[in-house]
């Protein structure tokens, strides 16, 4: 009895890189409709633990449809679990990788040598063996698509528009690049405050400098509606790269735990948690980015 209509294909195992506690497997495969089109997702644990949660997640990512019973759904977790592909790092954060000593920043790798690697058809680097989480991917707002410039005259205009203080900001996204470096050399790397009147250009200067740097976003706004749970997940995703706290008031800020700011200061963690149990063992997150405070006078 046909349960869908699609076939499935494991590709890999993905070895989550980030947190070592964590056990769960994930799995990248190809599913192929019985059209022909193929497409390439990635099957958690938990999505593989009921009919719906699987039903919902091939519909979701591929409009493809299953109506298979608990037991169908069993033989393909067992499918899964017996088969023996190759297993591929799977990295969580955008930017800079210590393992690989390699940026990543989307479907595009950037070695340590200046080398692009473009993810081939399995949405991996070979070579490197790794990929990036694609939930990562589509919530980093990331340009992948650039072309050459001439480095001399982007700074002429940046000075033309900026003045000496716009360089300064350009060469602190610079030196983040190279912060875990620097951090292992001297043990610091600050944080920088751009402040002055409204309107006088310092969200744009910023905006510029992320999309030089591979991310098209403004940065975080510091306002009521943003948890500080999602600031730290917002910021910790990013390693080596520039995070602009944006126009931050006295009001705002207020929202804003500014305590912990403390502990991310040079590369420290940027939470706590418990682990699971009765024991009083804890896992704990590093801050391994930098920081930009752009605010208003008052």
């Amino acid at each position: 009895k046909r349960v869908s209509n699609f076939s499935i294909q494991l590709l890999f195992r993905l070895k989550s890189s980030s947190n070592p506690f964590d056990t769960a497997t994930d799995y990248m495969v190809r599913v192929i409709s019985t059209t022909g089109k193929q497409t390439t997702i990635v099957l958690k644990d938990n999505e593989l633990a009921t009919n719906k949660s699987f039903k919902t997640k091939v519909l979701n990512e591929a409009s493809l449809t299953w109506s298979g019973t608990a037991t169908a759904l069993d033989s393909l977790k067992e499918y899964l679990m017996l088969a023996r592909p190759s297993e591929i790092r799977m990295v969580k954060e955008i930017g800079y990788d210590v393992k690989s000593n390699c940026y990543l920043l989307g479907d595009i790798l950037f070695d340590s040598q200046g080398d692009q690697y473009k993810v081939d058809q399995n949405g991996f680097f070979p070579k490197q063996n790794l990929c990036l989480d694609q939930q990562v991917i589509r919530s980093s707002n990331l340009i992948t698509k650039f072309v050459d410039i001439s480095i001399v005259r982007f700074l002429d205009e940046l000075f033309g528009a900026f003045g000496g203080k716009g360089i300064l900001v350009f060469s602190y996204y610079v030196s983040s690049l190279f912060g875990r470096q620097i951090i292992d050399e001297v043990e610091f790397f600050p944080f920088m405050s751009i402040y002055g009147d409204t309107h006088t250009g310092k969200t744009n200067l910023t905006n510029i400098l992320n999309k030089c740097f591979f991310q098209n976003w403004p940065g975080i706004t510091l306002s009521k509606s943003n948890t500080n749970k999602g600031l730290i997940r917002t910021m910790g995703v990013r390693k080596n790269f520039v995070t602009p706290l944006l126009e931050g008031t006295k009001s705002s800020t207020k929202t804003f735990d500014q305590g912990m700011l403390l502990e991310m200061y040079h590369w420290n963690d940027i939470s706590i948690s418990a682990q699971l149990g009765s024991d009083s063992s804890t896992r704990s997150r590093k801050y391994e980015g930098s920081l930009i405070f752009v605010q208003n006078n008052e």
